[in-house]
């Protein structure tokens, strides 16, 4: 296979955060004709044959958060518990389900399983809360960086919070906002589950009986992200190769890698340890209502900046070949779709990131060495028992 160099060093450079080391430069050292014939030499600097794409780091301390048995037992109850929700049916695990990886294997969920005849869907797919806890940027629209806050954000929003119409109400739905979602979720524990007290008193140290709404929620948030910080893929193979243990990657998994490095421009976009560089682009895939209205303007709900018209998130990839479905709509069941779309060259759209217009096209074979080089990132999965559901909810 005879690489083609990236001519347009500029447009594939532009995805990396401005924070990072160049990912193109440091994907180019040492790479050289065919895969399986590389000598990939160890980084002096870093220890690792691909410096671009090092491991998880360890997880360091929490200011002001520390990480307690107390709190990840108080948070994996609140994880599961549905009567936390205004109809009583939907819960976090509703939706990031830890036995599919923390996401859904649906394109959009459905959560509250109350409304079925009002059949609204979530307007985005569930991704994964994998490693969520080294994420700088949370949500397809980057519209949350703290993972506290994040984890008491669901409340006062509709895919937990719908109202009980009755059968055949064409009534609107709507989402308490949050200050409502905040008085209702600290009813619920003082007063509709009041077992959950103790747990809360154990969990900080305090008297909860007493704490305000502002310190339930919060509290809250706190113990949700302890039990979610612990949902990590662990070491993969291809941290294990990365490392210098040769035989961890087979040869098509390692033509795989040397066509994300190259041909392919993945690692543009998909570096560091997550492989993702947690910024917005526009891959032309908006969806238009009857009247030709955009149906998700993605980062530009948040900014208000028409510059990021149609930009998602760039998804993570450690055990992406465990998530399907894929896109911010899980329009794509396959990754081997999802790659032949950014290689094929996608529909232009208003706002059309031109990395894509950068990529070489590759072959049915090509993208499946890519996709065998994908799976070497999976990582062990997460234990059954120790994810689960409590025994008893309080």
């Amino acid at each position: 296979m005879i690489w083609r160099r990236f001519a347009l060093i500029a447009a594939l450079a532009s995805c990396a955060s401005e924070d990072s080391d160049d990912p193109i430069a440091m994907a180019d050292e040492g790479t050289a004709d065919g895969a399986s014939d590389t000598a990939w030499p160890i980084d002096d600097a870093s220890g690792l044959r691909v410096a671009a794409l090092p491991p998880l780091p360890e997880l360091a301390p929490w200011p002001g958060n520390p990480r307690t048995a107390e709190k990840r037992e108080l948070g994996r109850a609140l994880f599961y518990d549905a009567r936390l929700s205004s109809s009583g049916t939907v819960a976090c695990a509703t939706c990031h389900l830890p036995i599919s990886d923390f996401q859904s294997n649906t394109p959009r969920d459905l959560p509250s399983r109350s409304l079925p005849e009002l059949n609204l869907p979530l307007p985005r797919h569930t991704p994964s809360l994998l490693n969520i806890v080294f994420a700088p940027t949370l949500h397809w629209d980057g519209s949350e960086s703290d993972l506290i806050a994040s984890m008491t954000r669901p409340f006062a929003e509709a895919n937990m919070d719908l109202t009980d119409l009755p059968k055949g109400s064409e009534a609107d739905v709507w989402a308490l906002g949050e200050d409502a979602a905040r008085e209702q979720l600290h009813t619920k524990l003082q007063v509709e589950l009041p077992g959950y007290l103790p747990l809360y008193d154990a969990a900080f140290d305090v008297d909860a009986e007493s704490a305000d709404a502002a310190d339930s929620w919060l509290w809250t948030g706190m113990a949700l992200a302890v039990f979610v910080a612990d949902a990590q893929t662990g070491e993969s193979a291809f941290d294990r190769w990365n490392r210098g243990e040769d035989e961890a990657l087979s040869d098509a998994a390692l033509e795989g890698l040397a066509l994300f490095m190259g041909d392919g421009a993945c690692i543009a976009c998909h570096h560091g340890p997550m492989l993702s560089d947690f910024q917005f682009h526009n891959l032309s895939l908006m969806e238009f209502d009857e009247d030709g209205e955009v149906f998700d303007r993605g980062r530009a709900e948040v900014t208000g900046n028409d510059a990021d018209h149609g930009a998602f998130l760039t998804p993570p990839l450690r055990r992406v070949t465990r998530t399907s479905p894929f896109f911010h709509h899980g329009a794509e069941a396959s990754l081997a779709a999802v790659i032949k779309h950014h290689s094929d060259g996608a529909t232009a759209q208003v706002g059309h990131d031109p990395i894509l217009d950068a990529l070489a096209p590759l072959t049915d074979d090509e993208v499946a060495s890519i996709v065998e080089f994908l799976r070497t990132l999976e990582g062990p999965g997460l234990e059954r028992l120790e994810w689960g559901p409590p025994s008893a909810l309080p």
